[in-house]
């Protein structure tokens, strides 16, 4: 592999090529780099080296022996996709049962009990996330725990973790957390924390909800330490048995707004919240967003390729596919062919939009599993990988792609995890061992790209990636936390391109809304960005 810079403002592309712009060229389309901010260009060509034959297994499970609570469906699944110890591989943390699986580069990983902290109950740790809270260049973990208290991680910079929940100021409350995510909500250039709480409902035949355990809000004070204004939010969807909590700016105001998903939607529906001020306000227009459903999983991708963000929602029996017809979001789930099923219902959990077969759409995956609860629903269920063909249909083609495991999967994180330029699945189950599918890789076009900029929110969350190719775009957003389910991913895009060979741009907003944009870009590379 071989790797190389070059400055926005020129095209990149290998040294000795002719970098320059042809004008009559009307078959590419570049954008005006004036308006953009400086950034250095690392390059980075990746060859696959034994392209997958269609009618070849699409993955290579790796298993990791799991200790699963025996109780519990509702915890010991929290799953995130980082690079711990910045070697440039991403590593699998497993905090329930104390490992991190180290990335050998080679697409094998070696189990490491030593780098968490001995934490009281971590068994039963329902999600973690990973990200810089501190500005230091290394990627942090806050552990969410179903009813002991959560915990804040810090990495030592050497991928080992100390516990400095007591000092941080995040609350020890002893809540069913089930998730969380970060962003810089105040636009102070730190990253803020959203901490999702579920709640106790007492099943048939009494069936009694609640209440539900509040919701969280901490603002980041920069110095390592975090402020509780939960009282910022508003009150009615705190009363929600809340899964996750997507940011994102709803409204085009240059603030990030908060999408909060929830269980139980027949107490309270999933709610939009506006950030008026650093207020989080419900939506008086919901804008086709509050669906009620029992919501756990959270897809979010471009599947119509319109910049703007749609959700798949994995729940009880009946995912539900938004796709947005601005300024609305409507269903589309029949549409497009997402068959829900009406006897013996699946349950959805993990559920991610990739382009998992590089052709330049977005397809679906969903784990599906068992939950021991009064409701009736099989002791076995299928996942499905909705793979997306002409006019958005999708089509599920799980048993083709040999995703034929029916042991109760829960966490999901979807990323390039070897390096391949193909998405990969990290998944956790509560039946039987966790692990990652690693995507055997083709001949298809793909492009990777990562972020870096100067300040506290090194990795750029929250930013927008773009890519032009003859006046068609695709987008990606980069996230930590409140996407798929139990977890979070790397802060990278990875956006499939079918054939083609060189895309017009590149095109990065960055998180203040400043833009940086490289023209003439080659394909299967990965391509890391650094603001000056």
């Amino acid at each position: 592999m071989s790797t190389w810079l070059c400055i926005v403002g020129v095209a990149c592309s290998e040294p000795g090529t002719d970098t320059s712009i042809d004008d009559s060229d009307t078959d590419t389309q570049t954008v005006d780099p004036v308006s953009t901010v400086d950034a250095a260009i690392e390059q980075s060509p990746i060859q696959c080296e034994q392209p997958q034959d269609e009618d070849s297994s699409r993955f290579t499970n790796i298993p990791f022996p799991a200790d699963n609570p025996s109780w519990s469906y509702l915890s010991g699944y929290g799953v995130a996709v980082v690079d711990v110890d910045l070697d440039g591989d991403h590593d699998i943390v497993l905090p329930s049962d104390n490992t991190v699986y180290v990335n050998q580069g080679d697409g094998t990983f070696t189990p490491d009990t030593a780098r968490l902290p001995s934490t009281d109950f971590i068994e039963f740790c329902s999600a973690v996330t990973g990200a810089d809270y501190d500005g230091d260049g290394d990627f942090d973990l806050f552990v969410s725990l179903y009813e002991y208290g959560n915990r804040l991680w810090r990495n030592d910079g050497q991928g080992h973790f100390e516990d400095v929940t007591a000092t941080s100021g995040i609350g020890q409350n002893e809540r069913d957390t089930q998730g969380s995510s970060w962003a810089d909500y105040d636009g102070d250039g730190d990253l803020d924390l959203f901490v999702a709480n579920h709640g106790f409902v007492e099943p048939p035949p009494i069936l009694e909800y609640g209440p539900a355990d509040a919701n969280e809000l901490y603002l980041n004070n920069g110095d390592g330490t975090f402020t509780d204004i939960s009282d910022r939010m508003a009150v009615t969807p705190n009363l929600g048995y809340t899964f996750q909590g997507l940011w994102f700016d709803f409204d085009g105001d240059r603030d990030l707004d908060l999408y909060v998903v929830n269980d139980f939607g027949q107490v309270i529906s999933n709610k939009l919240l506006y950030n008026e001020n650093g207020q989080l306000v419900l939506a008086e227009d919901q804008r086709g967003l509050d669906v009620s459903l029992a919501s756990m999983g959270f897809a979010v991708g471009d599947v119509n390729r319109d910049a703007i963000p749609d959700f798949f929602i994995s729940a009880w029996k009946e995912g539900t596919l938004l796709l947005s017809v601005a300024p609305q979001w409507f269903d589309f789930t029949d549409a497009v062919g997402i068959i829900n099923e009406l006897t013996l219902p699946r349950i959805g959990w993990g559920s991610w939009f990739s382009d998992f077969d590089s052709d330049g759409d977005q397809d679906l995956y969903v784990l599906y599993g068992f939950l021991d609860t009064h409701w009736p629903n099989p002791e076995e269920q299928l996942d499905s990988l909705f793979v997306q063909g002409d006019n958005l249909m999708m089509t599920d083609e799980a048993s083709g792609w040999s995703l034929t495991s029916q042991d109760a999967r829960r966490g999901l994180i979807v990323a390039d995890v070897n390096a391949d330029g193909w998405p990969d699945a990290a998944y956790t189950s509560v039946l039987g061992d966790h692990g990652v599918l690693l995507s055997n890789c083709g001949d298809a076009a793909w492009l990777r790209v990562s972020l870096e900029q100067p300040g506290m929110n090194r990795w750029a969350i929250s930013a927008t990636v773009q890519v032009g190719v003859n006046g068609e775009e695709w987008t990606e957003w980069i996230w930590a936390g409140g996407v798929g389910f139990a977890g979070s991913g790397p802060p990278e895009a990875l956006i499939g391109l079918g054939q083609v060979d060189q895309v017009d741009y590149v095109k990065v907003t960055w998180p203040d809304g400043e833009t940086t944009v490289v023209n003439d870009v080659a394909t299967r590379q990965s391509l890391h960005i650094t603001r000056q």
